[in-house]
């Protein structure tokens, strides 16, 4: 199915926490517009963190230029960008500069369309009965960012503390979980209230079906 010239080289602009190992994604140094998921084939997808890990031990981290070696395209509903990955060493290449993300941005006219509020979110996600009109599930963008530390599900007798991304993009409100270990560690340990970022870039992914919907996520800030 595979051979030795089969790789992707990215731009790793997601590096972010998932059931089953990491989600890692980023966009084609050939053409800086293109997104890549490497997935494997395991029942979730994610990427274990020894496979992301390079052969000086030290793991695949956001801005790396990683030489990822796959077997073939692998869509999966409305996640046109996935890649089966074959089980070799991945490879860094290089690091790409943070002045420069401007060129990676890309500009939707909105993100996605039909976007309904969970209890905790606002616009955090789509009814699964929409996946079939959805052709891509990634996206960088810029915005003014906060971030929201608060305690959830006090109603339902499960409180646990929580990071989410506030935003506003195209003049339409985002409320979103955050799912970068970076900023869930940092977070997670200082009071609860809203924290100012200021303008940041932030790397939204549109997860698969969980209980009939489809669910946004910052994956990454930077």
């Amino acid at each position: 199915m595979g051979n030795d010239n089969q790789k992707k080289v990215i731009i790793c602009l997601a590096a972010s926490r998932k059931t089953g190992g990491r989600c890692i994604a980023g966009k084609d140094v050939s053409d800086n517009k293109s997104w890549v998921r490497p997935i494997s084939d395991g029942e979730k997808d994610g990427i274990d963190n020894q496979q992301s890990r390079y052969s000086d031990g030290n793991p695949a981290q956001i801005l790396d230029i990683i030489e990822i070696p796959i077997l073939e395209p692998c869509p999966k509903q409305h996640q046109k960008e996935n890649f089966l990955v074959d089980r070799k060493e991945w490879k860094k290449q290089g690091s790409f500069k943070r002045q420069d993300l401007k060129s990676l941005l890309d500009n939707p006219p909105s993100l996605w369309h039909d976007l309904d509020s969970s209890y905790y979110g606002t616009n955090d996600r789509i009814h699964a009965s929409q996946a079939g009109t959805i052709s891509n599930s990634l996206y960088l963008i810029e915005a003014q960012c906060k971030i929201i530390v608060r305690t959830e599900g006090k109603e339902f007798n499960d409180p646990k503390k929580k990071i989410r991304c506030s935003f506003k993009y195209k003049n339409t409100d985002f409320v979103l979980p955050v799912t970068d270990p970076m900023v869930e560690q940092e977070y997670k340990m200082k009071p609860e209230k809203e924290y100012d970022l200021g303008q940041k870039y932030i790397c939204i992914s549109l997860g698969l079906e969980y209980e009939k919907y489809l669910y946004l996520f910052v994956v990454t800030i930077i």
